[in-house]
C-alpha cells in the first residue's frame, strides 16, 4: 500500500510539472525574451542570414547604450529589424563620406562596410534614436534612419544577448 502511494505522489508531481510549472516558465521566458532569425544582409560583415539570436525584450529604453545591437518595430515593412544603435536622444548625428561624427566628435567604427556617397545630418529629439545598419554599401534597400529618419525610442524592442 505504502509503494502504491509513492508511485501516486510522484506521479502527481510529474503532472503538477508538465500542466502548471512548465507553461509558467514558457509564459515567463517569452515575456522576456524573443528568438529571432535574421534575414538579408543589411547587417553583414557581423550578423549573417540564416542565424539565430536571443534578444531580451527591454522594458526600460534608458537600458539600451551607444553601439548596441537592437531590434526595433519598423512601421513601413510592419516587421521587426535588428539594427545598431549609433544616436541617443538629443544628439546631432552626422554621417560624410564613411565617417560618423556625434556631437561633432569624430567616431571610427570597426566592422562595418562604409558608404561615402551617404551624406545625413540630423539633430534628434527627446524620444527618439538613431539606428544605422552594418552593411551602408547597399542603404538603398535598408530599413535604418538613413532613409527612414529617427525612430521613437519606443519602437526598440530589445537588445540581442547571443
Amino acid at each position: 500500500m505504502f509503494v502504491y502511494r509513492i508511485y501516486i505522489m510522484s506521479y502527481f508531481k510529474k503532472i503538477i510539472l508538465i500542466f502548471i510549472k512548465n507553461p509558467l516558465n514558457i509564459f515567463l521566458y517569452r515575456r522576456r525574451f524573443l528568438r529571432i532569425e535574421t534575414f538579408g544582409e543589411s547587417m553583414e560583415p557581423n550578423f549573417f542570414p540564416g542565424e539565430f539570436y536571443l534578444v531580451k525584450r527591454n522594458f526600460n529604453p534608458n537600458l539600451f547604450e551607444r553601439f548596441d545591437i537592437v531590434v526595433m518595430h519598423c512601421e513601413k515593412h510592419n516587421s521587426i529589424h535588428l539594427k545598431r544603435i549609433v544616436g541617443m536622444v538629443n544628439e546631432k548625428i552626422c554621417y560624410r563620406k564613411g565617417i560618423l561624427y556625434i556631437n561633432e566628435k569624430k567616431f571610427l567604427e570597426k566592422n562595418v562596410i562604409h558608404n561615402k556617397q551617404i551624406n545625413v545630418s540630423i539633430i534628434l529629439g527627446e524620444d527618439e534614436c538613431f539606428v544605422m545598419s552594418d552593411n551602408r554599401e547597399n542603404y538603398n534597400f535598408n530599413c535604418d534612419s538613413i532613409n527612414t529618419g529617427p525612430i521613437k525610442i519606443e519602437h526598440v524592442i530589445g537588445k540581442v544577448i547571443t
